[in-house]
């Protein structure tokens, strides 16, 4: 069930951040504008990433929330470049930082501390049980990266981690 509240929440981030920026973003008209527009939206990005970047930098083999950073973050980086009055710009991206660490925080306990998920590091389930598991796709598992497991009595061919 946390898992699909997860996948809920990261599905609502787009219709909600594109309804936002709609309503407050304005495209840039002449070249300063555009060069001040291109120097936020990197602005934007770099922001979001140190936001996030302890959970996102790992020096384990552990799964990294990839989506649950760059959604969010290509919004602040948006709405840098594009939302006219300085208040909301601040607002907004202040905003979708906080969502960037909300989804992180989220994954993070997800696949860290409870024993009913795992996620995918280089491609390979990485479980956080001494037990035998055996990984399966959930609805949401292509795009949260977030995927079930059984615990009972695995398949010969699952993976057990030390």
């Amino acid at each position: 069930m946390d898992a699909d509240v997860h996948a809920i929440c990261l599905l609502a981030v787009y219709p909600i951040g594109i309804a936002i920026l709609a309503k407050f973003g304005h495209r840039p008209r002449t070249v300063e504008q555009w060069i001040a527009a291109t120097f936020l939206f990197i602005l934007g990005f770099v922001l979001v990433f140190a936001a996030v970047a302890p959970y996102v930098v790992t020096l384990c083999d552990r799964p990294t929330p990839n989506l649950q950073w760059i959604a969010p973050g290509g919004l602040a980086a948006i709405a840098a470049a594009t939302v006219r009055p300085w208040k909301m710009k601040i607002v907004l991206v202040a905003l979708f930082i906080v969502t960037a660490i909300f989804l992180c925080t989220q994954y993070r306990h997800l696949l860290w501390s409870k024993e009913q998920y795992v996620g995918l590091a280089a491609g390979h389930p990485v479980f956080t049980c001494d037990k035998p598991a055996a990984a399966f796709p959930l609805w949401h598992s292509w795009f949260t990266g977030v995927y079930g497991v059984k615990l009972d009595e695995a398949p010969a061919a699952s993976i057990r981690h030390k």
